[in-house]
């Protein structure tokens, strides 16, 4: 058995299919339309993007991903390659001639080969074997003899077969190899495959919009291990390069030359086997400088504390933090959009804190008005002129919303942050909800995508508030019993409510994709709301049930959560206390109607849209 990944993008979701299978869809053109428009764009942007969105082999072997160590049994093949061939008819048919060829086709670019050639099954000596095939085949791609060499799938109706081709039993060595290497290169007579995938896989996990970033940082530490003496130069830049414009590049030259530079600088600063015994470097250990700040900070009781709102029971447990994930969970017609946005005004309003809202199930007209009306209390229809254009200045310059006529997806996403970033400097982005942008429901593709949320906040010093899903399959029996009840405030007396047989605030671990999810969040709120009582209908419970660093603020609430509630006419929240936040800088509005067009608006916002099928 063989793997094949969806696209050069994806690493870590294997399929796994016979060698007749793969053969078979390159005969019978199962990537037929999209090679076709490869080998006649003269577009090199376009090229490099259909190229990649092709499927991708792993010919020799089982990888549970695609990295030389994760290959868990050998196919008994290698994968040869031939670029740039001065006449492909003319050298397919010499080598369809050859006794050791088992199958030959050519490439997606149609200017070059592929050939596959049966060796023993022995991961140890797959490197040994493709260098005897170098000396064999000297127009060889002498980069490829790492075992998960990834090979695009392509189409050929003519493509060679012969099972019954020899195998290929005699293995060189890599010093007989002769590479010319380039001024200034360090020579070498070993490449350690291990650094070269720790160089690629830079490349391979950056996301659109950081791209560039991610190549100049893989060139400098391959600059570095080149200077150390444990890659070929020649060989890491021919494979940075095809990575990279396997992503598709801009202009391939200007890419080069990033490339090189950034090998240039990284070799001005060698990177030593610091695990050697021989060597002094201890540079692994944490040392007292770095420390230093922090424990003084400790000393003196002043480690500076996240935001806060004031409300003095919500503040107590929640502090929204730099660099942090808050996932904000809840089922369905709770309300989580309107609690988030009162959150997120009171941050606005009291700190000075810009937001990016990613609101795809929501117009953003709505959205805007919403934030208005949390901002004033009331609805817009009911506030005069100068309180509607201070709400108005004040939603634009704090708030950005991404239109939903935009089509942004999960491939396209950090662009377009990226972009965006470039407008306003903001403190967070709110996504709601999370699988409108992440909807692949593979659990290490979810993995992934948070990662890229991390590696994304930890560049641009900024943070993500995750709205997500509770599963209905999990909170379905997940109720209160007949001992539990909700304390509740009408004006300064509290009131006990039962609450039998109504659903209980769910836990974190009932969040689609389960605790993995979040454990992969820095911070947890839960937001819920029992709608079939009429008496705590304007009641929203909060649950923290996750701070990552409670030095900084904040702390679990555990079994009690933090209640706040809606007044009769009023848009926006009031604590325990009695006390609005919001009103500290805005004078609390006259008790007006309950009746009001908008009554139903957490409804929309909460509506239960159908999944999409996949």
């Amino acid at each position: 058995m063989i793997t094949i990944f969806k696209n050069i993008k994806d690493i870590t979701n294997p399929n796994y299919i016979s060698i007749d299978v793969a053969l078979n869809r390159i005969k019978n053109g199962k990537s037929k339309e999209r090679v076709e428009e490869i080998r006649t764009t003269k577009d090199s942007k376009r090229r490099s993007k259909l190229k990649s969105e092709l499927p991708s082999v792993c010919f020799s072997g089982e990888f549970s991903e695609r990295k030389d160590e994760c290959l868990k049994k050998h196919s008994g093949f290698v994968i040869l390659d031939f670029d740039h061939l001065d006449d492909v008819a003319s050298f397919k048919t010499e080598l369809t001639l050859d006794e050791y060829i088992y199958a030959c086709w050519v490439s997606p670019s149609g200017d070059g080969l592929k050939a596959l050639v049966k060796i023993p099954a022995e991961k140890e000596n797959h490197e040994g074997y493709y260098l005897g095939l170098l000396e064999r085949y000297p127009q060889l791609d002498s980069t490829s003899k790492n075992l998960s060499r990834v090979c695009y799938e392509s189409y050929d109706p003519d493509i060679f077969i012969d099972q019954d081709s020899k195998i290929w039993e005699t293995k060189g060595k890599e010093e007989e190899v002769k590479i010319e290497p380039k001024k200034d290169v360090v020579p070498n007579i070993h490449t350690d495959y291990n650094k070269v995938n720790q160089v690629l896989n830079i490349i391979r996990n950056s996301v659109d919009g950081e791209k560039h970033y991610n190549l100049l940082k893989a060139s400098r530490l391959a600059g570095g291990f080149i200077a150390g003496g444990d890659i070929d130069e020649l060989t890491i830049t021919n494979l940075i390069e095809q990575e990279i414009f396997a992503k598709g590049v801009d202009d391939e030259e200007s890419t080069r030359k990033t490339i090189q530079d950034g090998i240039d600088n990284g070799k001005g600063m060698p990177i030593e086997d610091i695990l050697n015994p021989a060597n002094s470097n201890f540079s692994f250990l944490s040392e007292q400088n770095d420390e230093k700040e922090w424990l003084d900070l400790v000393r003196k009781n002043k480690i500076p504390q996240g935001y806060d709102i004031g409300s003095l029971e919500f503040d107590n447990h929640f502090r929204l933090k730099k660099k942090t994930i808050v996932g904000i969970f809840g089922s369905d017609n709770v309300g989580k959009t309107t609690f988030t946005l009162f959150l997120l005004v009171a941050y606005a309003k009291r700190h000075n804190l810009n937001f990016l809202m990613v609101t795809k199930e929501n117009n953003s007209a709505a959205i805007r008005q919403k934030i208005m009306e949390v901002y004033c209390g009331r609805w817009l229809h009911q506030v005069s002129d100068e309180l509607y254009n201070q709400a108005y200045e004040f939603a634009n310059k704090h708030f950005d919303i991404i239109n939903n006529n935009f089509e942004l997806n999960q491939e396209n996403f950090f662009e377009v942050l990226k972009k965006a970033f470039m407008k306003k400097n903001y403190f967070g982005v709110f996504v709601d909800p999370y699988n409108s942008i992440q909807y692949d429901s593979n659990p290490k593709s979810n993995y992934a995508f948070l990662d890229k949320f991390r590696a994304f906040q930890n560049k641009h010093d900024m943070s993500f508030l995750i709205s997500m899903h509770i599963s209905t399959e999990k909170a379905r029996n997940w109720v209160y019993s007949e001992e539990d009840s909700v304390s509740i405030f009408e004006d300064e007396m509290q009131k006990v409510i039962g609450v039998k047989g109504q659903p209980k605030i769910p836990r974190k671990n009932f969040v689609e994709g389960g605790q993995p999810v979040a454990n992969k969040l820095d911070d947890v709120l839960i937001i819920h709301r029992v709608i079939k009582i009429q008496e705590l209908r304007r009641y929203t419970m909060v649950s923290v049930d996750k701070v990552k660093e409670e030095q900084t603020g904040g702390m679990q609430t555990f079994e009690a959560p933090i209640l706040f509630r809606k007044v009769d006419g009023y848009v926006s929240f009031e604590d325990s206390q009695l006390k609005n936040p919001l009103y500290e800088y805005q004078e609390k509005p006259v008790n007006i109607s309950t009746l009001s067009p908008n009554e139903d608006f957490d409804n929309y916002f909460e509506e239960n849209h159908e999944d999409v099928p996949f």
